[in-house]
């Protein structure tokens, strides 16, 4: 239960600071739609790039569980 509370902490405190760097680039100027869509490419590509690692990783992890 601790790990599951520390875990939520490090989301919301992630999430907080994504919101506030959205908010901080909004009042510069900069359009947050097309630095939200070059983060979305860049996370598909990654995705993508790591695909049959991510597999065989949590292949591993399946086999070791089970």
């Amino acid at each position: 239960m601790l790990l599951l509370i520390s875990f939520l902490k490090s989301l919301i405190k992630t999430l907080m600071y994504i919101a506030l760097a959205f908010i901080i680039i909004g009042i510069i100027g900069i359009k947050a739609t097309s630095l939200v869509t070059i983060l979305g490419t860049a996370g598909v590509a990654v995705g993508l790039a790591l695909q049959g690692s991510l597999a065989n990783l949590a292949s591993g992890i399946l086999i070791f569980i089970f």
